[in-house]
């Protein structure tokens, strides 16, 4: 679970710092966990596009907004953050 935290983190920390970079910025994630969190988080999930593949049970996510504010990216990063720690 850390690990994907600090994914998140660095994530965020490359479109804060290389926005540009944004587009290439892709973390597939196979895990039941983070699937679940997406699944019951659907307000989320439909604000932020992510594709979710039913079928292989794959979580595809591509953040790649250069318009996205820092404040915006730290409420994405924080809303994962206390997606995780309610599980």
């Amino acid at each position: 679970m850390n690990a994907y935290l600090e994914n998140i983190e660095n994530l965020v920390r490359c479109l804060v710092l290389h926005p540009t970079r944004a587009g290439r910025s892709l973390f597939l994630v196979k895990d039941e966990t983070f699937l679940k969190v997406l699944e019951e988080n659907l307000d989320l999930s439909n604000e932020l596009k992510l594709p979710v593949c039913q079928d292989t049970g794959v979580v595809t996510l591509v953040v790649g907004h250069d318009s996205l504010t820092r404040d915006k990216l730290l409420e994405i990063k924080t809303t994962f953050e206390n997606c995780f720690n309610d599980l």
